[in-house]
């Protein structure tokens, strides 16, 4: 009696080994290298009778106590829990995509899983899609580079869940930059920079006008021409002048210094060049 007890708790110990070595097979295979490809095997290990577990992708016998979260646990038989890639590159549209949020996220001019871009937006070359008002257009071969062309209107907005909304532009040449984010807007050109209102005959022109900040303390504005590193080089010059008319008057250049309210208004003050070793300044 007492050998028959022995050879029945043997085998329920061999049959549960067997339960439990049947369900690890079904785990994800080690070195998977996306989460899609981890969590495949979700399907087929719970309708086998285990439980696959979402944090550790292994796939193991419910009785056996295998430590998993709760929130993360499939429980057998529960196949329709098993996370299965939305088909986010069918939204056309950056508005198509955000219907599917949080699943899917844009990412460039592409609309992808969201846990296929949690390490950053794939470098995969961009392909042919649509957003309000805009049309992205397949990169082609240019000089030098791949050039995209963008048709209508280009909106560049933070992401509720991913951050970003910050442009930057890196030059072919090191140390020219672009950039517009939180901190502010920086320029830095290989060449020249030319900054001008469009021209027109028929109409009046258009104006450009640029201002430093208001607050507590009024903003800096600071306009100055480069200095010669050469000594047979001069200096940059630095030219303000009004417009031209033909029958009338031309335009009046005025300078004026800050008001106060109770206190010192603000002087001008104009200086010409002083001369370090003993050669005359510069005139006004």
């Amino acid at each position: 009696m007492i050998g028959l007890l022995g050879l029945l708790l043997q085998l329920i110990f061999v049959g549960a080994n067997i339960s439990e070595n049947s369900c690890t097979t079904l785990s994800a295979p080690s070195g998977s290298s996306t989460y899609w490809q981890s969590v495949a095997p979700c399907g087929s290990c719970v309708e086998a009778g285990c439980s696959f577990c979402l944090a550790t992708f292994a796939c193991t016998d419910p009785a056996s106590g295998a430590a998993c979260p709760a929130i993360d646990r499939i429980s057998a038989g529960d196949s329709q829990s098993c996370p299965s890639r939305p088909n986010c590159e069918a939204a056309a549209t950056s508005d198509a995509c955000a219907t599917m949020e949080p699943d899917c996220t844009m990412c460039g001019n592409r609309c992808l899983p969201s846990a296929d871009i949690i390490d950053g937006c794939p470098q995969n070359p961009p392909v042919t899609s649509s957003t309000s008002g805009s049309s992205v257009t397949t990169p082609v071969q240019g000089n030098s580079a791949l050039d995209q062309v963008v048709s209508g209107n280009l909106v560049i907005a933070a992401d509720a869940l991913l951050g970003g909304g910050d442009l930057t532009v890196l030059g072919s040449t090191p140390g020219s930059i672009f950039a517009i984010n939180a901190s502010g807007i920086v320029v830095n050109a290989a060449g020249d920079i030319v900054l001008s209102a469009s021209q027109r005959t028929t109409v009046s022109g258009v104006s450009v006008d640029i201002s430093a900040g208001d607050g507590t303390q009024g903003g800096h504005f600071s306009l100055s021409a480069g200095s010669s590193t050469l000594s047979t080089k001069t200096g940059g010059n630095f030219k303000i002048s009004a417009g031209d008319s033909f029958d009338t008057s031309g335009g009046n250049l005025e300078m004026t210094a800050g008001a106060s309210t109770s206190g010192k208004g603000g002087s001008v003050y104009l200086t010409s060049g002083s001369s370090r070793r003993g050669s005359s300044s510069g005139s006004i």
